[in-house]
């Protein structure tokens, strides 16, 4: 993934351009895990569950 694609994926999913690069490197490059792990990450960062009910 470019800088620049990494950078537009942070911006549209609410995480910093250096989470988007370690979620990467824990979840591979499918766009789908790592929309997941993102929503995870903020739901953490925001003090919220991991998981909605």
């Amino acid at each position: 993934m470019s800088d620049d694609s990494v950078e537009d994926f942070a911006r549209q999913t609410g995480v910093t351009a250096e989470q988007v690069r370690e979620l990467i490197k824990a979840t591979g490059r499918d766009r789908a895990a790592l929309v997941a792990a993102a929503a995870q990450l903020r739901a953490l960062s925001n003090g919220g569950p991991l998981t909605q009910d």
